[in-house]
């Protein structure tokens, strides 16, 4: 049996999860029961530099924290779902992308205690894209995180004619000045903390699904690529039909 994206459930061999399996919804349970493994769970305490567990050839992924509201080695004890969400960073041939969920400020912290209790090196990421969609709420991409990631570009998956009105105006400028400078500038639609939609003129790698559409990240040896659906100055090619989704 696969799943919509084709991947066949018994080809997995190992599986990590954040909590019991008796926290999430029966269609995971049922997938998790297809798969040759039984699933481990992992916590923020467990971070470790030197982690070979998620290393695929020269590409790697460190899983920087989850569960930060349970951690107590950062004082974060406390309950919020999307403070909880991990913080995930891919890194290739001296490339790397964050990916932080639905992280608040808490998960930020706990991601940055992590990196520097085992020393590693998260300043520089190719490409980093926003906690929460671009949310203000709850410390979310706070200052302190984005000067410690001093992303080259930063990507806000989000839809601000939504309710939620991200990415919010506030991250965006609190963002723009630290990511790299393009030749011209463009307008980005945000949202101003009600129900109001303004926009910001910026000339930096600030991309969003708002206005790019599909956007795609390929990491070579030479560097880091984004193809974009739609193109902004932010962009450096545009994606081809034939790599959209189906």
């Amino acid at each position: 049996m696969r799943n919509k994206d084709g991947v066949d459930p018994s080809s997995i061999t190992s599986l990590y999860i954040g909590r019991s399996q008796t926290e999430y919804p029966r269609a995971f349970t049922d997938w998790v029961a297809q798969t040759k493994t039984q699933a481990i769970e992992f916590n923020a305490g467990e971070f470790r530099k030197a982690d070979t567990r998620f290393a695929c050839g020269a590409a790697k992924l460190d899983l920087l924290t989850v569960n930060a509201t349970m951690n107590p080695q950062t004082g974060e004890l406390g309950s919020s779902t999307n403070a909880d969400s991990a913080i995930v960073r891919l890194s290739y041939k001296g490339n790397s992308i964050i990916f932080p969920g639905d992280a608040e400020g808490k998960t930020e912290r706990s991601a940055l205690e992590n990196a520097r209790n085992n020393n590693l090196d998260i300043s520089g990421t190719s490409l980093l894209l926003a906690s929460h969609h671009g949310a203000r709420t709850e410390t979310s991409n706070s200052p302190a995180w984005l000067n410690a990631v001093s992303p080259n570009a930063m990507l806000f998956s989000a839809r601000v004619a939504s309710s939620y009105h991200h990415p919010q105006c506030e991250v965006i400028n609190r963002a723009a000045p630290l990511v790299a400078p393009v030749d011209s500038s463009f307008d980005v639609e945000c949202g101003l903390g009600n129900a109001e939609i303004s926009s910001l003129a910026v000339s930096s790698r600030i991309l969003g699904t708002n206005e790019n559409g599909h956007i795609l990240a390929r990491m070579t040896s030479g560097g880091t690529k984004i193809f974009c659906q739609k193109m902004t100055p932010a962009c450096d090619e545009q994606l081809s039909d034939a790599e959209l989704p189906r």
